[in-house]
């Protein structure tokens, strides 16, 4: 994933010089893939990231049919697309079956026809699917807009959904330290 959207309140572990930082999965609240153009390959690779966030997710949320919001959203962005919508919608139909988890895409420019215009109504699009669902999409003038209203919206959701306490803030950061640096028990109650 390339942009990750993270629980302010989970300090990091350890900032690089560069600017990257190694982050608590528990604070992870949402995993953005960003493409150039969206394609078969990319929707493939998009489906198969998530699957990995969502194994790790259920490691730390517990099975994702019991509080599916705390689980961070999974999205992805295109800057633009060589292949129409329904085309889109019919390879996420094949390869998404096979994740458990919501996916939702936002191209920020559809395809073109040969006499270059816009084959859909809008110049972007939002794309949504869940297993065992048809894929639904809409099409719309302000995507960039779009997706950061629901990448900020389904923020909420899963912070609120967790209800983590300070407690329990304080047992999961000493977990995480207590592996990456120095133990945080007594060596009496390791043995």
């Amino acid at each position: 994933m390339d942009l990750i959207v993270v629980d302010s309140r989970f300090p990091p572990i350890a900032i690089n010089e560069d600017g990257t930082s190694l982050e608590m999965f528990h604070g992870l609240i949402g995993a953005v893939e960003i493409k150039k153009r969206i394609n078969k390959k990319e929707i493939y690779d998009f489906c198969s990231s998530a699957e990995k966030i969502t194994l790790l997710s259920e490691e730390c949320f517990g099975p994702v049919n019991q509080n599916p919001w705390s689980f961070p959203t999974i999205s992805a962005f295109a800057y633009s697309s060589t292949i129409s919508l329904t085309t889109i919608a019919r390879h996420f139909s094949k390869i998404g079956n096979q994740t458990k988890r919501v996916l939702d895409f936002t191209i920020l420019r559809l395809a073109k026809s040969r006499k270059g215009k816009y084959t859909e109504t809008g110049i972007g699009a939002f794309l949504w699917f869940e297993k065992w669902e048809i894929p639904y999409y809409v099409t719309t003038d302000a995507p960039l807009s779009d997706f950061v209203y629901r990448l900020m919206q389904e923020a909420y959701y899963t912070t609120a959904s967790r209800n983590v306490s300070a407690d329990d803030l304080g047992f999961i950061i000493s977990k995480y330290y207590c592996w990456n640096t120095v133990c945080c028990f007594p060596t009496e109650l390791i043995t």
